[in-house]
């Protein structure tokens, strides 16, 4: 079972009917079981990586429906095939993944997909680099955006200071160079980016400053239902 597993994973294209017949719709229905062999050592390490698996899958699965009204089996049979193939791509990044949050934003993007038929060019980054991406990461921008007046102005500059956390700084290089919806402010706006910021005495405070974009609500959204949810997965 335990290569049957691992073929299923890693020929998903191929075998993704298979996949989801065999693997994603019995969990959804809470109707999948495996058989591991005698060999006491193979049979705790396939229970702990089968189990590990089914937990990840079914909470990808439980943010897919989250507050829609409509079972997991129903929307995997409504897609079609170019849907389906991203669905299981999905799935497939999912179970590589470290955190709950990084789960729930791969759910939300791809009902996405299957609303729009496609990505935009911001979803599709964060969708490749979902991965690079923690928990700790998406909290320390949601803390941030939302700790800006409201509504955020886009065409404005937001500045970090000097004495700002550094990983704050870090985490917004790491959003503008993987997803490009931050934007830094160049040089030759630099000073009029600092004097909208802050009074003249605070300007020696100023680290760096940038501008948001429309995906940052977006993003900033996502986080903050995935905090107002009920059930998340343990790390």
């Amino acid at each position: 079972m335990s290569n049957q597993i691992d073929t299923c994973i890693n020929a998903i294209d191929k075998m993704g009917d298979e996949f989801l017949e065999t693997i994603i719709q019995p969990i959804a229905k809470g109707t999948w079981n495996f058989a591991v062999n005698d060999n006491k050592l193979a049979q705790a390490y396939l229970t702990f990586k089968t189990a590990f698996m089914k937990n990840k899958i079914s909470l990808f699965l439980k943010y897919i429906i989250e507050k829609e009204d409509v079972e997991v089996i129903d929307f995997i049979t409504s897609l079609d095939n170019g849907k389906k193939r991203f669905f299981i791509e999905s799935i497939n990044k999912a179970i590589d993944l470290d955190d709950s949050l990084q789960i729930y934003i791969l759910a939300k993007l791809c009902k996405q997909f299957k609303t729009n038929e496609e990505l935009s060019y911001f979803e599709n980054s964060l969708y490749y680099s979902i991965k690079q991406i923690s928990e700790d990461d998406y909290t320390i921008f949601y803390d941030y955006y939302k700790s800006l007046d409201k509504p955020v102005i886009l065409d404005n500059f937001y500045c970090l200071k000097s004495n700002d956390d550094m990983r704050v700084r870090l985490i917004f290089r790491k959003f503008e160079n993987m997803i490009g919806f931050l934007t830094k402010a160049e040089k030759g706006s630099f000073g009029d980016a600092r004097g909208s910021c802050v009074n003249k005495d605070e300007e020696n405070l100023i680290s760096i400053c940038y501008q948001f974009n429309l995906f940052s609500e977006q993003l900033y959204s996502y986080i903050d239902e995935y905090k107002n949810l009920s059930f998340q997965f343990s790390k």
